[in-house]
């Protein structure tokens, strides 16, 4: 056997190794929900999602891409535990984009803000969010309408998670489209669908 081969087997031998160490790997077991935040919110988001095993499924829209996209997305706010970084200067190219790498903590029974930039006045298009808080795989459409910003191309959205919010991962939904969807699945004309994966939390312990 070869020097190439020999490492080929040593490399594909730790891979494997790994993967075993991770599926074995027991599950958390603190109740304290600040042993498992990190500095990395994906990361932590990770290790959460192992007391909230159950996610939602989320019927995906169809449609054809347009011009108009996000150059930016952020939450600020009392209840945000770590903020949206959402950052980039040319369009995805498609219509539908799932946003998980980066994401945002949120403590539940808070108000917080998400600031949406895009490449071109946000009078120009149509703004739809939807949110789904408890969790339960279906959008309700949120009735607060953004803040235009039209100098600096922002669209700023209050939204406030209630009490009742289910803690685990979730989505906020925008549709941005020259006319207004008929629901939260409709399909998309020259427009692009952003589905922000979040994750709502319970009030952190001290």
């Amino acid at each position: 056997m070869n020097k190439l081969s020999s490492k080929l087997l040593f490399t594909a031998g730790l891979l494997i190794s790994s993967i075993i160490n991770i599926s074995a790997e027991t599950p958390l077991k603190s109740e304290n929900i600040n042993d498992y935040i990190s500095e990395n919110p994906f990361e932590t988001m990770i290790r959460l999602g192992r007391m909230y095993s159950d996610n939602p499924l989320y019927q995906m829209p169809n449609g054809n891409t347009g011009t108009c996209f996000i150059t930016t997305a952020t939450t600020t706010g009392d209840g945000v535990i770590h903020p949206l970084n959402y950052t980039r200067d040319s369009s995805p190219g498609k219509y539908f984009v799932i946003v998980s790498k980066e994401t945002s903590l949120i403590n539940r029974d808070n108000i917080f803000i998400l600031s949406i930039t895009l490449n071109v006045d946000p009078t120009s298009q149509i703004l739809t969010l939807f949110t789904d808080w408890d969790r339960d795989g279906e959008f309700e459409k949120e009735t607060a309408l953004p803040i235009l910003d039209i100098p600096s191309k922002t669209a700023n959205y209050t939204l406030a998670v209630p009490a009742t919010a289910s803690p685990g991962k979730t989505r906020i939904r925008i549709q941005l489209e020259q006319k207004t969807p008929a629901s939260n699945c409709a399909n998309i004309n020259e427009g692009i669908v952003y589905d922000f994966v979040i994750f709502i939390m319970e009030a952190t312990q001290s």
